[in-house]
Order: structure tokens, then sequence, then C-alpha cells
């Protein structure tokens, strides 16, 4: 309940205007898999993604999957929020209309630099074959069917 709840809060956090982690889910990864705090520059030394998402005991791989459905569904709920400050925008000004498109881009930008660290733990995920822990495989494909129509993951 605890890692939930932590998950939660770093969702939270990472969807927030004006924080500028952009890596979160690799940066999950990387520090599950280390078991310490790892600094968002050192991300690159860890080398490919699935490499570090191997290494992951089956608690910390459903951490990491819990933070990233978590994520995805936030995710999808700003997308129906966004869509629909649009419409109440149309009667003010432009000014208002290019802040939010600006606000868009970045937002789509931080959500996009994660999509291939998301789809890359999903596809182990579901793949996952230990026996001593089937539940893996069952939180791989709640995190894919949380919202399958986002444009990052359906281009994978």
């Amino acid at each position: 309940m605890v890692t939930k709840k932590l998950c939660s809060t770093l969702v939270t956090f990472f969807l927030r205007p004006t924080v500028t982690w952009t890596r979160c889910v690799r940066h999950i990864i990387c520090a599950l898999s280390t078991g310490h705090e790892v600094h968002e520059e050192s991300l690159d030394d860890f080398g490919p993604t699935i490499g570090i998402i191997q290494t992951l005991r089956p608690a910390q791989l459903k951490a990491a999957l819990w933070f990233t459905s978590m994520l995805v569904e936030e995710v999808g709920k700003t997308e129906v929020d966004s869509q629909q400050q649009l419409v109440e925008l149309k009667r003010k000004p432009w000014t208002a209309i290019g802040r939010l498109m600006e606000h868009s881009r970045q937002y789509y930008e931080r959500v996009d630099a994660n999509a291939e660290d998301a789809i890359a733990l999903m596809r182990y995920a579901l793949t996952y074959t230990a026996q001593d822990d089937a539940v893996i495989c069952e939180h791989g494909i709640a995190c894919f069917s949380v919202n399958p129509t986002h444009p990052s993951r359906c281009s994978y």
C-alpha cells in the first residue's frame, strides 16, 4: 500500500507543469535496480532499459509497473481535460490559447520521453515467465490496458 501511494505521489509530481523531471519511468527503473538514489544526469550510464528491467526482482518490477500504470492513467485523464480546456478557450484571447498550446507542447514532450521505457517495461512484464510470480504478467496487462489509445503507445 505504501509503495502504491508513493507511486501516485511521484506521478502527481511528474505531471506538474513546473517540474523538469523528464525521464521518470527510466529513473524509477534505475533507482529500483540499484536500491538507492540515482541522479537524473546519470541515467544514460545504466545501459539499455530492457537490461535494467531484467535485473529487477518481482517486487521491484511490480512497483515499476504500478508507477507506469498510474502515469499512463493520469496522462489519459489530462488529455481529456486539455481537450475540454481548448473548447472553453475559444471564447478567450489568443494569448491564453498560446499559453495553453505551449504548456501542451512541453507536456507531450515530457510524456513522449517516457514512451519507449514504459513500453519496454510492459513488454517485459507481458512475457514474464518466472513460475514463482505469475502476477507480473497480470500487472503488465493491467498497465497496458489502462489507456491503449495513447498515441505514444500505439506507435510501437
